[in-house]
Protein backbone atom coordinates (compact mmCIF):
# COMPACT_ATOMS: atom_id res chain seq x y z
CA UNK A 1 0.00 0.00 0.00
CA UNK A 2 1.43 3.41 -1.00
CA UNK A 3 0.69 5.05 2.67
CA UNK A 4 2.77 8.40 1.43
CA UNK A 5 0.71 9.07 -1.05
CA UNK A 6 -2.73 8.29 0.73
CA UNK A 7 -1.35 10.97 3.26
CA UNK A 8 -0.33 13.14 0.46
CA UNK A 9 -4.36 13.17 -0.92
CA UNK A 10 -5.51 13.88 2.35
CA UNK A 11 -3.09 16.49 3.32
CA UNK A 12 -4.06 17.67 -0.12
CA UNK A 13 -7.75 17.57 0.40
CA UNK A 14 -7.38 19.13 3.80
CA UNK A 15 -5.36 22.04 2.68
CA UNK A 16 -8.42 22.86 0.27
CA UNK A 17 -11.55 21.50 1.25
CA UNK A 18 -13.62 22.74 -2.05
CA UNK A 19 -11.24 20.31 -3.81
CA UNK A 20 -13.09 17.26 -2.88
CA UNK A 21 -16.18 15.71 -4.73
CA UNK A 22 -16.60 11.94 -3.92
CA UNK A 23 -19.42 11.39 -6.27
CA UNK A 24 -17.30 12.04 -8.90
CA UNK A 25 -13.86 10.72 -9.85
CA UNK A 26 -12.88 14.15 -11.34
CA UNK A 27 -14.53 17.47 -12.87
CA UNK A 28 -14.33 20.97 -13.92
CA UNK A 29 -15.93 23.01 -10.70
CA UNK A 30 -16.00 26.36 -10.15
CA UNK A 31 -16.62 25.65 -6.58
CA UNK A 32 -12.83 25.28 -6.10
CA UNK A 33 -10.29 27.50 -5.83
CA UNK A 34 -8.24 25.82 -8.92
CA UNK A 35 -11.67 24.70 -10.94
CA UNK A 36 -11.23 21.12 -10.53
CA UNK A 37 -12.81 18.96 -7.92
CA UNK A 38 -11.62 15.01 -7.38
CA UNK A 39 -12.32 12.20 -4.74
CA UNK A 40 -9.74 10.05 -3.89
CA UNK A 41 -9.07 7.98 -6.53
CA UNK A 42 -8.97 11.19 -8.72
CA UNK A 43 -6.72 13.21 -6.64
CA UNK A 44 -4.09 10.12 -6.26
CA UNK A 45 -4.10 10.20 -10.22
CA UNK A 46 -3.65 13.99 -10.49
CA UNK A 47 -1.08 14.15 -7.85
CA UNK A 48 0.87 11.64 -9.48
CA UNK A 49 0.67 13.20 -13.03
CA UNK A 50 4.18 13.63 -14.68
CA UNK A 51 3.12 16.98 -15.64
CA UNK A 52 0.86 18.12 -12.65
CA UNK A 53 -0.16 21.79 -13.81
CA UNK A 54 -1.08 20.49 -17.50
CA UNK A 55 -2.92 17.82 -16.11
CA UNK A 56 -4.92 20.39 -13.81
CA UNK A 57 -5.37 22.40 -17.06
CA UNK A 58 -7.21 19.50 -18.60
CA UNK A 59 -9.21 18.79 -15.43
CA UNK A 60 -10.14 22.29 -14.84
CA UNK A 61 -11.29 22.73 -18.41
CA UNK A 62 -14.96 20.88 -18.79
CA UNK A 63 -15.61 18.41 -21.86
CA UNK A 64 -18.98 19.04 -24.07
CA UNK A 65 -20.48 17.07 -26.23
CA UNK A 66 -21.83 18.00 -29.24
CA UNK A 67 -24.72 19.82 -28.03
CA UNK A 68 -22.82 21.83 -25.71
CA UNK A 69 -23.48 19.59 -22.42
CA UNK A 70 -20.90 18.33 -20.18
CA UNK A 71 -19.32 14.89 -20.58
CA UNK A 72 -18.62 13.68 -17.73
CA UNK A 73 -17.15 9.81 -19.54
CA UNK A 74 -15.36 12.10 -22.20
CA UNK A 75 -13.39 14.25 -19.91
CA UNK A 76 -12.35 11.34 -17.38
CA UNK A 77 -10.83 9.68 -20.42
CA UNK A 78 -9.29 13.28 -21.33
CA UNK A 79 -7.99 13.88 -18.16
CA UNK A 80 -6.56 10.07 -17.79
CA UNK A 81 -4.86 10.61 -21.40
CA UNK A 82 -3.62 13.81 -20.14
CA UNK A 83 -1.86 11.63 -16.83
CA UNK A 84 -0.60 8.69 -19.65
CA UNK A 85 -3.40 6.01 -18.25
CA UNK A 86 -5.65 6.01 -21.62
CA UNK A 87 -5.58 2.24 -21.01
CA UNK A 88 -7.00 2.66 -17.23
CA UNK A 89 -10.47 4.13 -15.38
CA UNK A 90 -9.97 5.96 -12.51
CA UNK A 91 -10.50 2.98 -10.42
CA UNK A 92 -7.80 0.85 -12.32
CA UNK A 93 -5.08 3.75 -11.71
CA UNK A 94 -6.19 4.59 -8.54
CA UNK A 95 -5.83 0.44 -7.46
CA UNK A 96 -2.60 0.95 -8.95
CA UNK A 97 -0.81 3.88 -7.91
CA UNK A 98 -2.25 3.10 -4.54
CA UNK A 99 -1.08 -0.62 -4.63
CA UNK A 100 -4.64 -1.41 -3.16
CA UNK A 101 -6.94 -4.27 -4.57
CA UNK A 102 -10.35 -4.15 -5.69
CA UNK A 103 -11.65 -4.77 -2.24
CA UNK A 104 -9.60 -2.79 -0.69
CA UNK A 105 -10.63 0.16 -3.35
CA UNK A 106 -14.25 -0.15 -3.30
CA UNK A 107 -13.80 0.05 0.98
CA UNK A 108 -12.10 3.18 -0.19
CA UNK A 109 -13.01 5.04 -3.24
CA UNK A 110 -16.55 4.46 -2.88
CA UNK A 111 -18.47 5.86 0.61
CA UNK A 112 -21.26 2.59 0.86
CA UNK A 113 -17.66 1.00 1.85
CA UNK A 114 -17.05 2.97 4.44
CA UNK A 115 -17.26 2.42 8.24
CA UNK A 116 -20.35 3.97 8.96
CA UNK A 117 -19.05 6.93 11.30
CA UNK A 118 -17.34 8.53 8.27
CA UNK A 119 -20.52 7.77 6.51
CA UNK A 120 -22.92 9.62 9.02
CA UNK A 121 -20.50 12.31 9.95
CA UNK A 122 -19.91 13.31 6.07
CA UNK A 123 -23.39 13.22 4.93
CA UNK A 124 -24.92 16.64 4.75
CA UNK A 125 -21.65 18.78 5.91
CA UNK A 126 -20.01 22.00 4.73
CA UNK A 127 -16.39 21.17 2.49
CA UNK A 128 -14.62 21.82 5.43
CA UNK A 129 -16.08 19.14 7.53
CA UNK A 130 -16.51 16.76 4.54
CA UNK A 131 -13.13 17.34 3.87
CA UNK A 132 -12.35 16.25 7.50
CA UNK A 133 -13.86 13.32 7.98
CA UNK A 134 -12.50 12.15 4.27
CA UNK A 135 -8.95 12.55 5.30
CA UNK A 136 -9.87 10.49 8.64
CA UNK A 137 -11.05 7.93 6.73
CA UNK A 138 -8.30 7.74 4.10
CA UNK A 139 -5.77 7.94 7.79
CA UNK A 140 -8.11 5.10 8.89
CA UNK A 141 -7.98 3.12 5.98
CA UNK A 142 -3.94 3.02 6.36
CA UNK A 143 -3.99 2.69 10.20
CA UNK A 144 -6.04 -0.33 9.26
CA UNK A 145 -3.74 -1.67 6.44
CA UNK A 146 -6.84 -1.46 4.04
CA UNK A 147 -8.96 -3.85 6.21
CA UNK A 148 -11.66 -1.10 7.26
Amino acid sequence: MNKELLERVAQHIEAEPRRLQMSSWVEASPKSPCGTTACIAGWAVLLTAPDFDAALDVARTPTLDDEGADDSWAHEARVLRTVGREDEDFDQAGRELLGIDRQQADRLFYMIGWPAEFVSGYDGRNAAEAARIAAARIRHFIATDGAE
